[in-house]
C-alpha cells in the first residue's frame, strides 16, 4: 500500500523491465541460453536435506501476466485510486492480510488464512480493487491447474 508513488515506482520499474524484455529477447536467447532454476533449486535442497515446495508459476511469467492483465492505464488509475483508500481508511483492507502482531498471532492468522469464507471474501476484495490482476493471479492460474 504505498499510495500514488508506490503505485508510480511500480509502473515505470514493471513496464521498463517489460519494455527491456521485449528489446533483449532475442539477444538473450542466443547468448544467454535459459538456466533451469527449479532443477538447480532441487540440486541444492538434495546437498543440504531439505524440501522445496515449488511454485505454480514463474515470476517473469506471473509479471508478463499482470501486465496484460493492466492493459489499460484507467485499470491503474483504478488500481492507484483504491490503494490510497485503503490506506487511508475509506476502503476496507483485504480480509487476508494480517492484522498485527499485538492482534493475532502468526497461528492465528495462518488458520484463518486457511478459512474458505475468508478465502472468499480475500478474492471478492481483489476483484474490486483491480479486476485485471485478480484475473491473472486467480483464474488465470485456476484454468492452468483445471487442464
Amino acid at each position: 500500500t504505498g499510495g500514488f508513488g508506490g503505485l508510480t515506482f511500480s509502473i515505470v520499474i514493471l513496464w521498463g523491465s517489460l519494455l527491456k524484455r521485449s528489446l533483449t529477447v532475442k539477444e538473450e536467447e542466443t547468448s544467454l541460453p535459459r538456466s533451469d532454476e527449479f532443477a538447480a533449486t532441487i540440486a541444492a535442497a538434495d546437498a543440504i536435506n531439505a524440501t522445496v515446495l515449488a511454485p505454480d508459476v514463474e515470476i517473469d511469467e506471473l509479471l508478463a501476466s499482470v501486465a496484460r492483465s493492466m492493459a489499460s492505464p484507467i485499470d491503474w488509475i483504478s488500481l492507484g485510486t483504491n490503494i490510497a483508500r485503503e490506506s487511508i481508511g475509506l476502503r476496507k483492507p483485504d480480509p487476508i492480510r494480517r492484522r498485527g502482531r499485538k492482534e493475532e498471532s502468526i497461528v492465528e492468522w495462518a488458520n484463518r488464512r486457511r478459512n474458505i469464507d475468508t478465502a472468499r471474501a480475500s478474492r471478492l476484495h481483489g476483484e474490486g480493487m483491480a479486476p485485471g490482476i485478480s484475473r491473472a493471479m486467480v483464474e488465470e492460474r485456476d484454468e492452468r491447474f483445471a487442464r
